[in-house]
């Protein structure tokens, strides 16, 4: 058997001990070069404290987004007075009807929130709450309270309170029933009440 009179270099140029040696030299990199880390993309500023973001170009941020609409005190006054509904002012305006009743209160043009529950002291069904006697009482206890109420229906209400005090009577209501006639109980009639306090300030008017 012949002898090798010159071994081959691996590498480094060293002998390898055994095969684990040459697995480890076999899966090194053939270059000392690392790899290109990932590049990310340039991350925008963040908007300061009450400016605007940065666009990374000219455009203000108002441009981005769209303007937002803004209700004129003035003109909502004028408009109100022409008696426009609010469905028609939010179409004139550009914005929500929330965004109309929210600009009259402001302007102190929202109408001022009635509370029936003194001339209406039951929990009307949906059948009932459109009734006759309901909506007469709810008449009159708005015409307590100083809203203006047309003629026509405060008229009706008048009318038909007066004939059930002068003909002592008053009402009752049953959820099932509804409302009924009913002879005024000795403490007092309810509808004798609700007509009184309306009388009290038309004849004030």
């Amino acid at each position: 058997m012949g002898t090798i009179s010159a071994r081959v270099p691996l590498r480094d140029d060293r002998p390898l001990a055994g095969p684990a040696e040459r697995w480890i030299a076999a899966c090194a990199p053939t270059s000392a070069e690392p790899a290109p880390a990932p590049t990310r993309p340039p991350r925008r500023a963040p908007p300061a404290a009450g400016g605007t973001p940065n666009l990374g170009g000219t455009a203000s941020w108002e441009d981005a987004v769209g303007r937002r609409p803004t209700i004129d005190r003035a003109e909502l006054e004028r408009l109100v007075g022409a008696g426009m509904s609010v469905r028609e002012l939010a179409a004139h305006f550009g914005v929500s009807e929330s965004g109309v009743l929210q600009a009259k209160r402001a302007a102190g043009l929202a109408k001022p929130q009635l509370d029936h529950g003194g001339a209406l002291p039951w929990t009307l069904s949906r059948t009932h709450a459109q009734s006759g006697p309901a909506t007469n009482l709810r008449n009159l206890s708005a015409a307590a309270q100083g809203a203006r109420v047309a003629p026509e229906r405060l008229n009706t209400a008048l009318r038909w309170a007066r004939r059930l005090v002068e003909q002592g009577l008053d009402v009752a209501y049953d959820p099932v029933e509804g409302f009924t006639e009913v002879p005024a109980p000795p403490s007092g009639s309810h509808v004798a009440e609700v007509l009184g306090r309306a009388v009290k300030v038309l004849e004030a008017d």
